[in-house]
């Protein structure tokens, strides 16, 4: 996971930012998990609080080439790999609650944040509402939330 939401992040960035001329735009994919810790999903979520940190950086280091970075950050969607995932834990996630979403609506917003320049974009009443809870709510409040909405 850490190779594949980082690493690879990292590397294809590199490997494409020397061909990339003025208005290019380089979209990365976050997660309303990059917002605040959660146990039991801690390393994904921790992964993707470095591609948002890394793509709002590398957004400004870019900004004089003409280059614009934004990191997506959407909440739960329904795909073919929600519908195929089976956690052993004794513990696991929930992966059903309001607000849950489908690929195609993020990517139409995300490509329009894009085209504005903006270095995040954040589709739907949950995954913003989470985005400014964790900025203003203390993490080990958010962190009790998680668990109890969870049923841990």
């Amino acid at each position: 996971m850490i190779n594949l939401n980082i690493s690879a992040v990292v590397a294809m960035c590199l490997a494409c930012i020397p061909y990339m001329g003025k208005g290019s735009k380089i979209i990365n994919i976050s997660s309303q998990s990059s917002f605040l810790p959660l146990p039991y999903l801690n390393i994904y979520a921790s992964t993707k609080v470095f591609v948002r940190h890394y793509s709002r950086a590398l957004n400004v280091e870019l900004k004089n080439k003409g280059i614009t970075v934004t990191a997506v950050c959407p909440g739960w969607m329904k795909t073919s790999l929600y519908d195929r995932a089976k956690v052993k834990e004794a513990k696991k996630v929930i992966n059903s609650f309001e607000g849950i979403t489908t690929p195609d609506k993020v990517a139409k917003k995300a490509l329009k944040d894009a085209d504005k320049g903006k270095a995040l974009s954040v589709y739907g009443f949950f995954s913003n509402a989470t985005h400014i809870a964790g900025k203003i709510l203390p993490q080990s409040l958010l962190m009790k939330f998680w668990t109890i909405s969870q049923k841990f």
